[in-house]
């Protein structure tokens, strides 16, 4: 049997070894992110990147919905958002009528990925199929799982609609079913889309 003083010596010495681990582990992934920082700064001063920027107060002061009603505004190419849901059946019906309300653009796509044990969530989203642009995805695995998985298998179907109809979606965003904010949905979402 080991005495006590022993015990808090290995102790000691396995946290000066974890200390030791942390300390090497921090110091490699300082020196990338500095690799990296130099190498943005190169590229800078060479003048092979460049970063945009939106003149001052443009998204405080453009008005998207009469932009996207005048055709003065609309997506400048194919958009696709992905929604994974799990029982979510209280919320999920007004988050997909509100983002097809404020999108409403002809070339979004709303991916809603559900799961084929989760009868609840799934009469909620097949509710909203009036719009030809709700694509319906439920997922060939029991739920839950990951919302990586369910993102997954909306990915699979967002590259199957490309293959099927040969356009291209320029930008993929992905959004999640839970309950919003109160002041979530008082702004149009992702304004520089309409720029």
């Amino acid at each position: 049997m080991m005495s006590l003083s022993t015990v808090w010596l290995w102790l000691a010495m396995l946290q000066r070894e974890l200390l030791l681990f942390a300390a090497t582990c921090l110091a490699v992934g300082a020196c990338q992110e500095r690799r990296l920082d130099g190498l943005w700064a190169w590229l800078r001063i060479t003048g092979r990147a460049c970063t945009l920027h939106l003149a001052s107060g443009f998204a405080a002061t453009a008005d998207w919905p009469a932009r996207v009603d005048r055709g003065a505004g609309g997506l400048p190419g194919a958009a696709a958002v992905l929604v994974p849901v799990w029982s979510e059946a209280p919320v999920v019906a007004a988050v997909i009528e509100h983002c097809l309300a404020a999108w409403p653009n002809a070339d979004l796509r709303l991916y809603v990925g559900c799961h084929r044990n989760d009868p609840a969530t799934l009469a909620a989203v097949m509710r909203c199929a009036t719009d030809p642009r709700l694509r319906i995805v439920v997922h060939d695995r029991d739920g839950p799982t990951t919302k990586a998985d369910c993102l997954n298998r909306l990915y699979l179907a967002l590259q199957a609609d490309e293959a099927r109809s040969g356009r291209i979606v320029r930008s993929v965003i992905v959004h999640d079913a839970s309950k919003p904010r109160d002041d979530e949905y008082g702004r149009p979402p992702l304004p520089a889309l309409w720029a």
